[in-house]
């Protein structure tokens, strides 16, 4: 048996520890992280609202790589008519009260729309106001649905949400020619 099992610590337990005092111990006030643009992890339990308020649709440019979108501006939408999509922007909520935009491609100018992007519109219609995971089908080419076994309270949404796609888009419009992320996809940067 090692002896220095029984010897004791040299320091008092009581001194080393941290108040349970929790709210003196961080006197600032948290703002919410402003909402990303991403699409769920299959591990979230996610929910997205009926409202059609919580749905917009906007010309993104998405730099795949970066795993980044950003808005093309009226005057640069013809100009960059190679480089965007129309994307429809879905305000998600994750269980932990998280906001988030997803992107859900919408169909081309001939009406076309992939398999992958088709899931996503068709799991919009379908699941409204539930609590889901969203997981990739490599095989179906698209998303299947997970169910909790048991209910969870139904999401909470804000009155205005307008705030929170203001706050998801902020720094991501491409207003110029000279914008970086078009200077990166034309080889400038």
């Amino acid at each position: 048996m090692d002896d220095n099992a029984n010897k004791p610590l040299g320091f008092d337990l009581k001194e080393l520890a941290l108040s349970q005092d929790f709210p003196s111990m961080a006197p600032t006030t948290a703002n919410a992280a402003a909402p990303s643009i991403r699409k769920p992890s299959p591990q979230w339990w996610v929910a997205f609202s009926k409202n059609l308020k919580h749905r917009q649709v906007f010309p993104l440019l998405e730099m795949k790589d970066d795993r980044e979108y950003f808005v093309v501006a009226p005057q640069l939408r013809d100009a960059l008519v190679e480089e965007w999509h129309p994307i429809l922007l879905v305000l998600f909520q994750t269980r932990q009260g998280a906001f988030f935009l997803c992107p859900i491609r919408m169909p081309d100018q001939n009406g076309k729309l992939d398999t992958w992007n088709t899931s996503g519109h068709n799991i919009l219609h379908t699941y409204a106001e539930q609590w889901i995971r969203r997981q990739s089908d490599m095989q179906a080419g698209g998303y299947r649905v997970v169910i909790p076994i048991s209910p969870y309270e139904p999401p909470m949404w804000p009155e205005n949400t307008d705030k929170l796609f203001e706050d998801a888009l902020k720094g991501r419009v491409i207003d110029s020619l000279d914008h970086p992320t078009i200077k990166k996809l034309r080889g400038g940067i």
